[in-house]
């Protein structure tokens, strides 16, 4: 039980549930009880008795309907907070997900400008990236850059707005 409010989603878990199994029982209850007749309110010869009209003892207070609003309301609370735990911990694995994707880019950006960087400050040839088995040509002739000159490749990776 001491692990339970430091678990991720729940705290959210156990409030929708408690809201949503409240809302249900009490609902419930008040469209299902027994409406009753206050003392007094019809006289005698104008009230119309039921056909099975018997004293109300204890095995026929309406005990049944509390029961059966209060299994209404321990369903919605299991359920509601069941399925909202699912979906919130459904929600953080996603987001988990695309962090790590985007540190990935990133890291893979840095990488790509250091290499850059280094290639032009030491005048290296070569692929940028390690990964890439490109075996490079022998070096163009100096003043030679075979007619025009060749785009910069595009970054490996997704691109990354600065």
């Amino acid at each position: 039980m001491e692990r339970l409010g430091r678990m991720p989603c729940a705290n959210s878990a156990l409030l929708y549930g408690i809201g949503t199994g409240s809302v249900v029982g009490l609902g419930t209850y008040l469209l299902r009880r027994t409406p009753v007749r206050l003392p007094g309110r019809w006289s005698p010869a104008t009230a119309p008795d039921p056909p099975s009209a018997r004293p109300r003892t204890p095995s026929t207070a309406p005990t049944g309907s509390v029961m059966k609003s209060c299994n209404y309301a321990v369903a919605a609370f299991a359920a509601v907070g069941i399925l909202s735990f699912e979906k919130c911990q459904a929600d953080r694995k996603r987001v988990q997900e695309e962090q790590a994707k985007l540190a990935l880019a990133v890291s893979l950006t840095k990488k790509y400008h250091e290499q850059q960087r280094q290639k032009s400050s030491a005048g290296a040839t070569g692929p940028l990236d390690p990964r890439v088995d490109v075996q490079p040509g022998p070096p163009p002739a100096a003043g030679d850059d075979g007619g025009a000159a060749a785009p910069p490749a595009p970054p490996l990776g997704p691109k990354v707005a600065n």
